[in-house]
């Protein structure tokens, strides 16, 4: 009960504020400043919130009481060039004019380079969030212009879809192959059909999609044949860590190219782990200890992850705190929480005007069915089979390609017109 209630509080939050937003947009000031300041009492350091509600207020002609608000998101958000871009405007007009050239100083630090920030524009967007989709937008565009739109840049492969956790924001309970195993011959065709991408053109490969890779008794083969054939593949684990034992990882210690080791933690609170889960919190408590040990004893030298599925609320910054004091040697993450294209009960994100990356990547299922992206959970959306069609062919089929090519926006596009995933 507890786990809906803070999903209809997430949902309450993205909603408000997607609606003051709206507003804003339109002009209508005061419902805006009301949304924002909804949104604010749900959760009083959303930066981005606090920082519309400074504008919207200036924009209203109260320039002291905008000032206050610019102050505090500021002080929550330390890292938006935008918002020292925004304050150092409004002490410019409060005549606080050495306030004023620190804070740009500090946004000229932050903002991208060539970017000006006495010519930062007021915005009726999330300014955070503006910059973050600019940024995105660069890195769509670099990959189209790259050698990856011919070639996969990752390469998700679920050879066994089975997963001992039940999380309620993922719709692996549902999906109609759940159980199926890839069979051998097929894993065999697929990294064959792998092996035509040039050695010179780097890829990531994760032997994940809904599943736990730690299930597959043959992970660790399929690993090997991957780091004996596909020297330009780099390979990513992703597991919720309850099945690594220290005979899984000693074995996962002597993987070749192992980038990175990511933990789907979800919630450093017992009760809401085992909830949202469905798994042992000790158990799982128990493995993050080994691996944080065996990170001490530099037996384990990749990078490890753990990870949240974030919902809003003061929970997010309560598990990164939790990471930092308990795991110090872990990095943290906390995602947004999707719908998978509407596979999902839970609140959807805006759909930004940008591109995406994912259609850079290919998703192999257990069934042999490809995906159209990651968020296509269900394989609602196929782009075809890689039992009968290369691996290539897929990936270089044209509706699929011609996104890649020439989409300079998800909106409009089906299915990612939906999808807010980022």
């Amino acid at each position: 009960m507890q786990t809906k209630n803070m999903l209809d509080q997430a949902s309450d939050l993205h909603g408000a504020l997607k609606q003051a937003i709206q507003n804003h947009q339109a002009d209508n000031l005061k419902q805006a400043a009301s949304g924002y300041r909804q949104v604010i009492q749900m959760n009083p350091k959303h930066a981005d919130a606090v920082e519309l509600l400074g504008i919207v207020t200036l924009q209203m002609g109260k320039t002291a009481k905008a000032l206050n608000y610019l102050k505090r998101a500021v002080k929550i958000d330390q890292g938006s060039g935008y918002f020292y871009a925004n304050l150092a405007r409004v002490y410019g007009m409060t005549g606080r004019f050495q306030d004023r050239d620190i804070a740009y100083d500090k946004a000229r630090d932050l903002l991208p380079p060539m970017t000006d920030p006495t010519e930062t524009l007021f915005v009726g967007l999330l300014s955070s969030e503006a910059l973050k989709l600019e940024k995105y937008q660069k890195n769509v565009e670099q990959l189209r212009s790259s050698t990856y739109l011919q070639y996969p840049r990752h390469v998700h492969l679920e050879t066994y879809a089975l997963c001992n956790a039940i999380c309620d924001f993922c719709p692996y309970t549902e999906i109609a192959r759940k159980g199926t195993r890839m069979e051998d011959a097929l894993i065999e065709k697929i990294i064959t059909d792998l092996e035509d991408i040039p050695k010179d053109v780097d890829f990531q490969l994760s032997p994940f999609k809904l599943n736990e890779p730690f299930l597959d008794v043959r992970l660790f083969d399929t690993i090997k044949n991957i780091n004996d054939r596909l020297s330009n593949a780099t390979i990513t684990i992703t597991s919720n860590a309850s099945p690594i034992t220290e005979k899984n990882l000693a074995r996962l210690a002597q993987v070749e190219r192992l980038e990175y080791l990511w933990i789907s933690a979800n919630d450093h609170r017992k009760k809401e782990y085992e909830e949202v889960m469905g798994i042992s919190y000790e158990r799982t408590k128990k493995r993050l200890e080994t691996i944080h040990q065996w990170k001490k004893d530099d037996r384990f030298t990749p990078p490890v992850v753990l990870s949240r599925v974030g919902d809003g609320t003061s929970a997010d910054e309560d598990f990164i705190t939790w990471v930092q004091e308990n795991y110090p040697l872990f990095n943290f993450n906390v995602t947004r929480r999707g719908d998978w294209l509407g596979q999902v009960e839970t609140n959807a994100f805006p759909v930004p005007d940008v591109g995406c990356m994912r259609w850079f990547d290919i998703v192999i299922t257990a069934t042999g069915d490809v995906s159209h992206c990651v968020m296509d959970g269900k394989t609602e959306y196929p782009l075809g089979n890689v039992r009968d069609q290369h691996v290539l062919e897929v990936y270089n089929a044209p509706q699929y390609r011609s996104l890649r090519e020439k989409a300079s926006s998800r909106l409009g596009k089906t299915p990612c017109g939906q999808c807010g995933f980022l």
